[in-house]
């Protein structure tokens, strides 16, 4: 384009622009969910947790073991007899006991990221579902909860025994790592969790702690979700707000409005002179 007669006009910069001041950078979190989740949330204000084996991906739960041993010849004896060997009768024990560990937690997944398409379809039925968005220092009242962020690599969490130095309570923060240890494919995620022994699938957080909620813009009954979020502020004298998703005229991302209205394919005018060439 000839630089001197270049002329820009966006006609859809101000209708199509996303909320980026509204959320918190520090405090608030995000929660995706299928539509058919958000009466339970709003009327019992429940989160759900789920066991690591129940997640999406495979490798939950998944890692690799390193057993020390002091004498050479005990390694020698090992592989020559992998079933009554006193050192694979040791790992038994100690990957039985972290299985255990593992299998008697429940966790709940969120994310630092509400404009991410690939979350809206994954985790909110393609887009047709909720984003809630939580104020995390109120979310939960119980001290039982741990808080961690995933770290995201291209490695399995991988487990160190020292045989006849450590404990099993030395091995919980190794422990920790299988939990919030992803692969690199899922960091867009900007993934958080909550995690606490537990046997239940629903546990009730702080109705102060829910902010707004985020309406897919594929969601097939939006004046329900009004209502809905309308009695919640009733009864519970709060200023749940309700935000629509919209996909970017520009960009592969969705962006975050305050009213319902449908997003235009962007227009771009410019002034053009004889110097310039036709697209062929």
């Amino acid at each position: 384009m000839h630089q001197t007669l270049a002329l820009i006009l966006i006609l859809t910069e101000k209708n199509d622009k996303p909320i980026l001041l509204m959320f918190d950078e520090y405090k608030d979190i995000f929660q995706y969910g299928p539509p058919e989740y958000l009466n339970q949330v709003l009327t019992n204000n429940t989160i759900g947790f789920s066991s690591l084996k129940d997640f999406n991906d495979p490798f939950e739960s998944h890692y690799s073991y390193s057993h020390f041993v002091k004498k050479r010849n005990t390694i020698s004896q090992y592989l020559q007899d992998v079933h009554s060997n006193p050192v694979n009768i040791l790992i038994s024990k100690i990957r039985g006991k972290i299985d255990k560990y593992l299998n008697d937690l429940k966790v709940s997944c969120f994310s630092k990221n509400p404009y991410e398409p690939l979350m809206w379809s994954h985790y909110s039925k393609k887009h047709e579902g909720i984003c809630y968005c939580y104020d995390n220092s109120k979310l939960f009242n119980i001290q039982q909860y741990q808080f961690k962020k995933v770290v995201y690599s291209n490695e399995i969490a991988n487990i160190i025994f020292f045989e006849e130095i450590t404990s099993f309570s030395m091995l919980k923060p190794q422990i920790e790592s299988i939990i919030c240890t992803k692969s690199e494919n899922w960091a867009y995620e900007k993934e958080y969790r909550y995690i606490i022994k537990s046997e239940e699938s629903a546990h009730k957080f702080n109705v102060n702690s829910l902010k707004a909620i985020i309406v897919g813009f594929r969601h097939k009954n939006i004046t329900l979700v009004e209502k809905m979020i309308q009695d919640y502020n009733n009864k519970n004298n709060t200023e749940v707000k309700i935000l629509y998703a919209r996909p970017s005229s520009d960009l592969y991302k969705i962006n975050i409005l305050p009213n319902k209205q449908k997003t235009n394919p962007g227009r771009t005018f410019y002034q053009y002179d004889d110097k310039d060439k036709p697209i062929a």
